[in-house]
């Protein structure tokens, strides 16, 4: 997003801070929300069905950004003269767009760690935090270092977005076809990490 969107707004570094504080936002509003739902017992069900939500947006996100051009070209031709509020309007629009889904992903992490309520959530919630910490930085030097310049920034989105996708089908199909409790120990969920635990780094 970042690369993509310095193209639009002609500085990467408008770019950044756009794609930086949306973010900082998004991953609060997310975790604050989630926190007022009182994590349902399904915390796997949820889970799935977010990844396959963002996976959808990231695959089609470009083609959104590119939609923006129709709104664009006559906010610069009202607001040419006035080249920091015409900045200031671009940033909302794609700050709009960007904290959507990334509100989304600030969910998933206090989703799966509220499954450890009273159930030995040091370790294992800090076991979920490590993995959510280290496959966020593999996947920045895999993106920037190999997905890009290989694949190009249209097709990276369709990969990742795809991936996404099916990382949340597989946490549907592994929810559905284990046997259901009612209502199912949220701890069982996250206490043998092997397969959603793998999942959730390559998310």
């Amino acid at each position: 997003w970042s690369k993509y969107l310095s193209y639009i707004l002609g500085n990467s570094l408008y770019a950044t801070a756009t794609v930086i504080s949306s973010y900082l936002l998004g991953l609060g509003l997310g975790s604050w929300i989630i926190a007022r739902l009182r994590y349902h017992w399904r915390p796997f069900l949820m889970y799935g069905f977010i990844q396959v939500v963002v996976g959808i947006y990231g695959a089609i996100s470009l083609a959104l950004f590119d939609g923006t051009q129709g709104l664009i070209k006559p906010l610069y031709e009202t607001f040419h003269g006035h080249s920091s509020l015409f900045l200031f309007l671009l940033f909302l629009i794609f700050f709009t767009l960007i904290t959507l889904p990334v509100i989304l992903m600030g969910m998933t992490l206090p989703l799966l760690s509220g499954a450890l309520k009273n159930k030995n959530f040091e370790e294992q919630g800090g076991f979920l935090y490590a993995l959510n910490t280290s496959g966020a930085v593999v996947g920045s030097l895999a993106i920037a270092y190999w997905v890009i310049p290989s694949a190009g920034l249209r097709l990276s989105s369709w990969l990742i977005g795809g991936t996404d996708v099916a990382i949340g089908a597989l946490i549907l199909i592994y929810f559905f076809a284990r046997p259901q409790r009612s209502p199912p120990p949220p701890i069982k969920s996250v206490k043998s990490p092997r397969v959603p635990g793998l999942l959730f780094f390559i998310a």
